[in-house]
């Protein structure tokens, strides 16, 4: 055997030292003696090594086994390495394999692999994964009386991760009861193994696929997927519940974590406790989400059996705790000493966190072990630990509190004495500062030194001076505290007005404590009562007005009397002083005021009672009345002064001079209130009329108990206090960390006091920043690896602190990590290749170090830490990180060197961790430079990772461990569109087609080849990552191939193969086993994959020729998945991705689908999918009515293990490990012509108190199988079962049920119709989801669930909104009536405005975000601009229609609120800019143009804001200058010969002139600024020079037209430039040039004349415009004077029986009515012979819209003098006026009256001879 030299040379430049730790021997005792044993053994090593036996002799003992694995349970363990050493070669045989794990070996080696030397934990490893070797592995030197069939070998490749218990009792021809296997044992029989045993991730209670019936239940007997027809026996229906009693629920995995992993804590080396560290973070984020404090309050069994093993657990930490802490205090080298502080801080973190997720503070007394609570008291005292980590030193604070009171009070006296040192210090630091106001410092800058005293100036200080210092017995304080209140209150003139100023405020607060020494004889009481006087004696502005006054009134309350005196006198000077004194009441009186000194001084105080109730000297009502008479406007003057006089004098006799000692008494209460809210406690100096309860009898800054000697003498507590001095003294931990560095020693304390060695290192080690600068030091400065490693793992530990502390965003160690230039560092250990085993261990260490810091900065990495990473990748020879994924030949001629082995194999698993995290590292990367490097890295490490798959031809010699790391790598590169594409040597697509081939051996290997993974040793890992690199890769072949001829390369023959049959066909036969793999995962990627193949036609084929053999074809299996009530949610979702041929039927036609569908009650089952569908975010319960009683407990504790989940989450879930991404996770958009693969699709199990429809209780439910059996056909009965199904698996329903609308339309709509399937999933949208989901997108609580999960309940449902509304689209296209019922439009139409009102929300941010993604989302920027152009459209319909309903204005629109006039309204004015910028940025003949365009017209159309944003930005100056430029285009090509120019659609002049003139008209709709800018623009003459082809294209004229309309409306100028004179470009105005022969108005007038009445629209609007011109009078002059109005003459009356007038008539009658509202108007109409007759003939008919149009012409031309005689004189004008007053009309009567009365209003010359019969008749009415 061949190994490495131990000292072997090292590339670094060291010697190879292997660094060693204490071992630890196995508690289990025995008593035979250790030489006896040593004899044996060296007996059999000798007899082998000479030949004399073999070991295929050995094999023959199985008692040899027994021994020497009880060699390891004795008190003294020799040879260690010889036995394992025998052992290792003993498992290359078959027969030993067979006796080691019926002795249960792999679970007593595992036990026993942490309690050994690392060197001889790889032999460990070597043994036990002999144990796993498949059997074609073994040698063949074995006794033949040995062998065994290879059928007959116990799968064990998962043993390690399952308990004893977890074993599932089957029968079995030959029980193992000692074996440690969970699984079933299969020894004599090669059947197929059940599912749900737990191994594979498919149990019961994980994802809800269930173990109902076995593997062969998913497809027909006849399948070929069977590998040859053996006779196998049924296999017995498996117990649901039993098998859920025998896995780990979850909390219980949890918990077995803790207890396995926390003893290691305490013993283990620096690499077990990181390592061991970093697992229980992960299972701590497990913990929060599985189990929950309400565990401390169950009794179940299932409760007290957890809090049992949580308990042992607390005591374990405690332990470790304890034992690392006492550690450090002992004599040890500085390596072992960092060591166990770094050991006890990270565990201290860990136990505290631990403790907040499980134990709520008050129950911590109850459950608590004491070793716990003494490891807290501990840590409550680590005063490092409480700098660095306040959160955590809190938390520690709380639990102390309530474990152990007497440690919680040594706490806090220690804490009070920490305070107290820490303010002694502040102090000592400026007491050199101290009177220096002094002569002395006379020279000195006043400002200076009066920066000096700041620190007195403070009210607390002066408080604690004026209270107690004063008030202290000893003379030398109080004298004192006198001198430096009289110094500062004298020093003014030495005193800045600043610090004066200053002085001043700070005294306020203090006055009334300061005012109790007042004293006129006194020094120091002189100066107090000088602050409350004023004027020149006192100066100005001593105190505030206020102030000022409050100090006077607080002086009649002072004991002394001549005080009392002063404080009268100082008060009438203030009241007769102040402003306004002479109008104030009631006057100033002498006498009265000379009673007030001792008007407060009472005999007896009384006590402050709240809400006492006395009788009132004076009734509230009596006051109340004569201030009412007071107040009151209808009192005379006389008794209102009265009334005053009675209140003045009530206010003087009861509140100021009344002897009644009670009024007198309450009055002073509410002075003492008043005046001394500052401070409670007067009594000392005062005499109060009242009792109050007083506060700071003594200093609040005395130590009333001091800390005893017992205290002082416990060491942890010394240990804080000289820790806490020496970071007072410094002023924090960065100073006294200087001074530690200097090693000055300076002598300024006590030696008790100055901090040791130990002191020193601890707070250094504690410290991040310090700590990860030694770290850098160390490794610079290493002369071993041993220091290397030490310091790499520190710098872990420092890494993992900041994840266990809860830091907000980076912790302090990622900080430094940012500002340190570590990245030299470690340079130099990744650039070379490692020459020997601990260089190799040395760079795991490192690779592992960055794999979590690149973690930690996942969601904000690095740009400049992620390029030198990949500048080291991409590196030329040598590159280790990526040549180490290989071995090289001299590698594998050393595999014989066992720790080599496991080291290079650890290497190749953390490089592939490592490259793992990298990949992730990138998704939130947005730096061109960084993303190029990522490109090329990606291409080389695929081809490095297709040299690790490839590294043997023997399929059967893969390693399952290195084959499943380098899978999932692959699984990880493969996900990024392109990685193929950038190697300069090889080809995209023959790299894919190096892929498939390695890819499809593994799955043909170790899959197919046995049958499925019933017989396969493969463990599920490898079965996920290959399905899933194979999906990645079909869509990579996609992108990277020009034809879909690479197809075929995915065609395996069908069949087996074997010597005498050679392959007939080629297909898909081996995709099929996947669809039914035991894992959900495995069934959904590679349904997927089976939709990406079948997007082409070799692929449709192919598939369907594999499944011809089973019962449906491929249409049969893809429905039996989807229609799989057992089945979970994501995998039926992808059933019905898979694609048919092109038609999408099957073989035989549409009859045949369609009977398939009726036999297996396709719509049924669809109704009750959509009955069960679950709008929740989690759901925990393995089934969802299990454990469902109509009581809604469960009372026999059933259900115990699932009590504790917690939903939703409160601990966020974003540190797990990227390498533990399910298939979901990594998943890629499949091609064009499938159904998207969704990632992080839930599951369909779910809670049945959420679901859409509440199931039955669990006595209304019948058993029903989960898939029908084996020899059925499709049609399985409905199932009763209660199965919920998930918003995305309905989305591929209603994308199918779309997809059979087009194949069958009848009758897919009349199966919705008898299904009531539209109405059932339109009832499941609800806009609430949505709506509670953004707002804990917006506002986060602590206990909101992570954002990732909310945003993905929140996609799925909007992708369900989404597929229903392309169902709904094709409904309405073949039966509306499936729609537009009114039961189930309008909650629909309400949720999905509820849903986009949630989205938009008052805000058009999402607008603008939707519209700047023209490029890269084409149909969402199009979807977004046609809603919201309907949106606005609607809304302006609406407003016209409703604007005389009060309702109008009651409900937001979204033109108001474009129109807001509010502050910061930035959202509506980039919404302008954005829409207008795809307008103008965008050519005429892209399709998007006009997308924008109509959302342009709409915008315009009803935001005025809109159109003063297109006035600034040009719009109307553009659009005219296209409409030149057209024009001018026009002409050019007219003059071509033989061109027909408006009949050449596709020169776009017509549409672009069209849309010109639309946008003119929408922004000049009512808009006077944007008419006169249009005026400027010369808009008429524009449209003049048009006119020629306006006459040839109505739709243009009709435009034109419209904008005319809108021009002219309410715009007087617009109107008169009609009129105009337009020669070429310059128009001039009538006035100057005569005659207006060629205006614009004339072209209208000639229009409207010649119109032929075929064309209504254009007559129409052009009466419509020359209504609008009637009311200018340039306008009407041009009418009279062309004499347009004799065409209204030549108008024919209706005939026979009709009685209503034509269109045009009436059109004519409102152009009338237009120009009768002016005098000049009325004149045309005068003087137009036989008008008046005729509007006497039309006013005879009606006309629905306007009935009395001529009577209000007539109306409007009897209001003029002038006009009067004509009409009295035309005999039938007045006869109609005077019939209409008997009209049964009161419109009718209204108007004629009016006239009537017009008439004969001051005009004296009318006579009514000839009618007074009729206004007789008719007077009463008129």
């Amino acid at each position: 055997m061949t190994t490495r030299p131990v000292h072997a040379p090292s590339s670094y430049g060291w010697d190879a030292i292997p660094e060693k730790t204490e071992p630890v021997g196995s508690s289990v005792a025995c008593h035979q003696l250790a030489e006896i044993r040593e004899r044996a053994l060296r007996s059999i090593l000798c007899k082998v090594e000479h030949n004399l036996i073999c070991y295929a002799d050995l094999i023959q003992e199985r008692f040899l086994f027994l021994h020497l694995l009880e060699w390891f349970n004795f008190p003294s363990v020799p040879m260690k390495e010889d036995v394992l050493n025998l052992l290792n070669s003993l498992v290359k045989y078959p027969p030993a394999v067979q006796h080691l794990v019926d002795l249960g070996a792999v679970e007593f080696l595992s036990k026993l692999r942490p309690n050994v030397e690392p060197n001889l934990q790889t032999k460990i490893d070597g043994i036990l994964d002999g144990l796993f070797v498949l059997p074609s592995e073994a040698p063949g030197l074995y006794s033949a009386s040995y062998q065994i069939n290879q059928t007959d070998i116990i799968s064990q490749n998962s043993s390690l991760s399952y308990c004893h218990e977890a074993r599932v009792t089957h029968h079995s021809p030959n029980p193992s009861h000692g074996s440690s296997s969970p699984r079933p044992s299969v020894v004599g029989r090669t059947g197929q193994r059940p599912r749900g045993d737990g191994q594979d991730w498919d149990a019961v209670s994980s994802s809800g696929s269930s173990s109902h019936a076995h593997i062969n239940s998913r497809i027909s007997v006849h399948s070929p997927l069977d590998v040859g027809h053996i006779d196998l026996p049924e296999l017995e229906t498996e117990d649901t519940l039993e098998l859920q009693f025998q896995q780990l629920s979850l909390p219980q995995f949890c918990i077995s974590i803790l207890e396995s992993a926390v003893p290691l804590l305490r013993t283990g080396s620096r690499q077990m406790i990181i390592r061991v560290l970093e697992l229980l973070a992960e299972d701590m984020i497990l913990i929060g989400e599985a189990i929950s404090a309400d565990i401390w309050d169950d009794s179940s069994l299932f409760a007290i059996n957890m809090k049992e093993k949580l308990l042992l657990v607390f005591g374990s930490l405690g332990e470790a705790m304890c034992y690392h802490n006492s550690s450090v205090g002992l004599e040890q080298t500085e390596m072992l000493l960092v060591h166990h502080r770094m050991a006890f801080v990270s565990i201290s973190l860990f136990a505290v966190r631990l403790l907040q997720t499980l134990l709520p503070v008050e129950k911590a007394s109850e459950f608590l072990p004491e070793t716990m609570s003494a490891a807290l008291f501990l840590l409550s005292l680590d005063m490092p630990v409480s700098l660095e980590y306040p959160s955590i030193h809190e938390a520690v604070v709380a639990y102390l509190e309530q474990l152990n009171s007497e440690n919680y009070s040594i706490y806090k006296r220690a804490a009070e004495a920490v305070y107290s040192i820490e303010c002694t210090c502040n102090f000592l630091s400026d007491v050199g500062k101290e009177e220096c106001l002094g002569v002395h410092n006379v020279t000195k800058p006043v400002s200076s030194l009066c920066n000096g005293i700041h620190f007195l100036l403070h009210p607390k200080v002066l408080y604690e001076i004026s209270t107690f210092g004063i008030q202290e017995p000893q003379n030398e304080v109080n004298a004192a505290a006198k001198a430096i209140l009289l110094y500062l209150l004298q020093g003014r003139l030495m005193m800045t007005p600043l610090t004066w100023n200053k002085l001043i405020e700070s005294l306020c607060p203090v006055i009334p404590v300061l005012q109790g020494y007042a004293d006129p004889e006194d020094s120091l009481g002189n100066c107090i009562l000088l602050l409350s006087k004023a004027g020149s004696e006192a100066g100005e502005g001593i105190l505030p007005c206020t102030t000022r006054l409050k100090s006077i009134l607080r002086l009649l309350l002072v004991k002394k009397p001549s005080v009392r005196s002063l404080a009268l006198k100082l008060l009438a000077v203030h009241l007769t002083s102040e402003e306004g004194a002479d109008t104030k009441r009631p006057f100033i009186n002498a006498r009265l005021l000379s009673r007030v000194t001792n008007l407060f001084i009472v005999k007896k105080p009384i006590e402050l009672k709240l809400d006492d109730r006395k009788d009132l000297l004076i009734k509230v009502d009596t006051v109340e009345k004569v201030y009412e008479i007071f107040t009151s406007d209808d009192v005379d003057v006389v008794l209102r002064k009265s009334a005053a006089e009675q209140l003045t004098v009530i206010l003087q006799v009861s509140l100021i001079f009344n002897e009644d000692s009670t009024i007198v008494t309450e009055v002073g209460a509410l002075f003492c209130l008043l005046l001394f809210d500052e401070v409670s406690r007067m009594d000392m100096w005062y005499h109060l009329p009242v009792h109050v309860i007083g506060h700071h009898a003594v200093s609040p800054y005395s130590i009333v108990l001091p800390l005893s000697a017992d205290c002082l003498a416990l060491k942890p507590v010394s240990d804080m206090l000289r820790i806490a001095w020496n970071l007072s003294w410094y002023h924090g931990s960065d100073n006294l960390l200087k001074q530690i560095n200097s090693e000055t020693d300076i002598k300024e304390f006590l030696d008790t006091l100055k901090l040791s060695t130990k002191d020193s290192l601890i707070l250094k080690i504690t410290h991040t920043a310090s700590g990860l600068q030694d770290c850098f030091c160390s490794i610079v400065q290493a002369a071993a690896h041993r220091d290397v490693r030490a310091a790499v793992a520190r710098m872990s530990f420092y890494l993992l602190n900041d994840k266990l502390s809860l830091k907000v965003g980076i912790g302090p160690c990622g900080v430094t990590l940012k500002s340190l230039a570590w990245h030299t560092v470690l340079n130099r250990f990744l650039q070379v290749l490692p020459a020997c085993t601990e260089d190799e261990k040395l760079l795991i260490d490192i690779i592992h170090f960055l794999n979590k810091l690149m973690k930690e900065q996942r969601k904000n990495p690095s740009v400049e830490f992620l390029n030198w990473i990949l500048e080291l990748l991409l590196r030329h020879s040598p590159n280790p990180l990526l040549d180490l994924l290989v071995l090289t030949e001299t590698q594998a001629r050393e595999e014989t060197d066992d720790i080599g082995t496991a080291v290079r194999q650890q290497i190749q698993k953390e490089l592939i961790a490592f490259f793992n995290t990298l990949l992730l590292s990138f998704m939130a990367v947005t730096d061109r430079k960084c993303l190029e490097l990522l490109y090329v890295f990606q291409t080389q490490l695929a081809l490095k990772l297709l040299q690790c798959l490839r590294v043997t031809d023997a399929p059967h010699f893969y390693g399952l461990p290195s084959l499943e790391r380098t899978l999932r790598g692959m699984a990880h590169l493969t996900v990024f569109q392109g990685w193929s594409s950038h190697s300069p040597l090889t080809q995209p697509l023959d790299i894919c087609m190096k892929y498939l081939s390695g890819l499809l051996e593994v799955i043909t290997s170790f899959y197919v080849e046995r049958g499925g993974n019933a017989m396969s040793f493969m463990g599920k890992g490898v079965t996920k990552s290959t399905v899933l690199c194979l999906l990645h890769l079909s869509h990579e072949m996609v992108a990277q191939a020009r034809s879909s001829e690479w197809i075929s390369l995915w065609f395996l023959p069908l069949g087996s193969l074997s010597e005498e049959q050679a392959p007939t066909q080629q297909g898909l036969a081996w995709l099929i086993p996947l669809w039914v793999d035991r894992d959900p995962e495995v069934r959904f990627t590679s349904l997927g994959l089976g939709s990406a193949l079948t997007t082409f036609e070799a692929g449709c084929v192919a598939l369907a020729n594999s499944c011809q053999n089973i019962s449906g074809g491929l249409w049969g299996t893809v429905v039996n998945i989807l229609l799989d009530q057992s089945e979970c949610s994501m995998v039926r979702r992808e059933g019905p991705c898979v694609h048919d041929e092109d038609s999408g039927l099957s073989l035989i036609g549409k009859p045949a689908l369609q009977a398939l569908l009726y036999h297996c009650h396709f719509y049924e089952h669809l109704n009750q999918m959509a009955k069960h569908c679950y709008l929740g975010r989690y759901v925990f319960d393995s089934n969802s009515c299990a454990f469902v009683t109509s009581g809604g407990s469960d009372s026999n504790g059933l259900d115990d293990s699932f009590k504790f989940w917690r939903a939703p989450s409160r601990t966020p879930i974003q540190d797990h490990d990227p390498s533990s991404l399910s298939t979901s996770e990594t998943m890629v958009a499949a091609s064009v012509g499938s159904a998207e693969i969704q990632p992080l699709v839930q599951s369909t199990v779910l809670l049945p108190e959420a679901s859409h429809d509440q199931p039955m209780a669990q006595g209304e439910q019948e058993p029903a199988s989960s898939r029908p059996p084996p020899h059925s056909s499709l049609a399985a009965p409905l199932p009763k079962q209660c199965v919920l199904v998930t918003p995305s698996l309905l989305s591929a329903v209603c994308s199918l049920l779309d997809n059979l609308l087009v194949i069958a339309p009848r009758d897919t709509a009349n199966a919705f119709w008898k299904a009531h399937l539209i109405e059932l999933l339109c009832g499941i949208v609800d806009a609430t989801i949505i709506e509670t989901c953004v707002q804990e997108l917006r506002t986060p609580l602590p206990s909101s669930p992570p954002v990732e999960h909310i945003q993905a309940q929140v996609s799925f449902f909007l992708e369900y909104l989404s597929s229903l509304s392309r169902l709904l689209q094709s409904c309405l296209l073949v039966d509306p009536n499936l729609v537009t019922q009114d039961d189930l439009l309008k909650p629909l139409i309400n949720n999905i405005i509820g849903v986009l009102t949630v989205c938009i929300n008052n805000e058009l941010d999402l607008f603008c975000e939707c519209v700047g993604l023209s490029l890269r989302c084409p149909a969402l920027y199009t979807a977004s601009l046609q809603f919201l152009s309907v949106l606005l459209t609607e809304e302006a319909r609406r407003h016209f229609q409703d604007k005389d309903k009060a309702s109008s204005f009651s409900h937001p629109t979204m033109a108001s609120l474009l129109d807001e006039n509010q502050e910061n309204q930035k959202s509506p004015d980039r919404l302008n800019e954005v829409i207008l910028q795809c307008y103008e940025g965008k050519s005429s003949k892209d399709t998007l143009k006009r997308v924008a365009t109509n959302a342009l017209l709409s915008l315009l159309a009803v935001s005025r804001r809109a159109q003063r944003h297109a006035l600034k930005a040009d719009l109307i100056d553009n659009c005219m200058e296209q409409m030149k430029h057209i024009n001018a285009q026009l002409n050019l090509d007219s003059l071509r010969p033989g061109k027909a120019v408006l009949k050449k659609k596709e020169d776009g002049f017509i549409k672009e002139l069209s849309i010109a003139m639309q946008l003119l008209r929408n922004c000049l709709y009512q808009n006077e600024e944007c008419k006169e800018a249009a005026l400027g623009a010369h808009l008429v003459p524009v449209l003049h020079s048009l006119w020629p082809w306006l006459l040839m294209d109505d739709s243009l004229m009709q435009t034109a037209l419209q904008l005319l309309c809108v021009y002219t409306a309410n715009f007087p100028n617009g109107c008169s430039s009609l009129c105009w004179s337009s020669y070429g470009q310059y128009p001039v105005h009538a006035a100057h040039k005569g005659a207006s022969s060629s205006s614009l108005m004339l072209c209208i007038l000639k229009l409207a004349s010649q119109m032929p009445l075929e064309n209504t629209n254009i007559q129409q609007i052009v009466f419509m415009f020359l209504s609008n011109l009637a009311l200018s009078h340039d306008c009407k002059g041009v009418i009279q004077k062309s004499n347009f109005l004799q065409n209204f003459l030549s108008l024919t009356l209706p005939k026979g029986g009709n009685k209503h007038l034509s269109n045009l008539t009436i059109l004519w009658l409102k152009l009338l009515l237009n120009i009768s509202s002016g005098e000049d108007g009325q004149q045309m109409i005068l003087r137009l012979d036989g008008c008046l007759d005729l509007l006497t003939e039309m006013s005879k008919y009606r006309h629905r819209s306007s009935p009395y149009i001529p009577l209000l012409i007539f109306h409007n031309i009897c209001f003029s003098p002038a006009n009067k005689p004509k009409i009295l004189a035309n005999e039938k004008v007045i006869t109609v006026l005077t019939a209409c007053l008997e009209s049964e009309n009161q419109n009718a009567q209204r108007i004629a009256a009016a006239a009537l009365w017009a008439l004969t209003y001051n005009y004296q010359k009318v006579s009514f001879k000839n009618y007074s019969y009729e206004l007789g008749s008719n007077s009463q009415a008129c």
